[in-house]
């Protein structure tokens, strides 16, 4: 069994999104129609930018709890989408990131562990992390952004 699982975007934080189109930070968003890809937080997929399909960009803080590692910025979720759903197996298309951002932090939300990882890596380099008992939950980002992609946790 894989140590980790993945954990996208929570289906309430979407919901809301996709309803009132106006983030948690006030700002009044707009679906657009895309062509580069931009990864869904909540089906963890980049889409298909041949088709109609709409993106919502929005402002968003992974980490719930105020701290100095506490970060908004922006992430896209599809106007339509589901779910990733596959949780014990890293997202496919972060695979194919040139190059990703794994920061691992402990229970109090201190930093204890960083690399800078190979998309197609990640999930070794994610096995590696969470052989530190001390690394509760992973944050994995755009390497060259530092735009946020998904929270990792430690399986149970």
């Amino acid at each position: 069994m894989k140590s980790f699982k993945v954990v996208p975007m929570a289906k309430e934080i979407v919901e809301k999104i996709q309803m009132n189109l106006e983030d948690g930070f006030g700002h009044k968003l707009t679906p657009v129609k895309l062509s580069s890809r931009a990864l869904c937080r909540y089906s963890l997929s980049d889409g298909d930018t041949g088709s109609d399909q709409k993106h919502i960009l929005f402002s968003y803080m992974p980490v719930k709890d105020i701290n100095p590692y506490s970060e908004v910025g922006p992430v896209y979720i599809i106007a339509k989408s589901s779910a990733y759903e596959d949780i014990y197996v890293f997202p496919p298309d972060l695979k194919k990131r040139k190059f990703l951002t794994l920061r691992g932090y402990s229970s109090a939300q201190l930093l204890i562990a960083g690399e800078m990882s190979e998309g197609h890596k990640a999930e070794e380099i994610l096995e590696i992390m969470f052989k530190n008992p001390d690394v509760e939950y992973i944050l994995v980002s755009d390497a060259s952004s530092g735009c946020f992609f998904v929270k990792i946790e430690r399986a149970t």
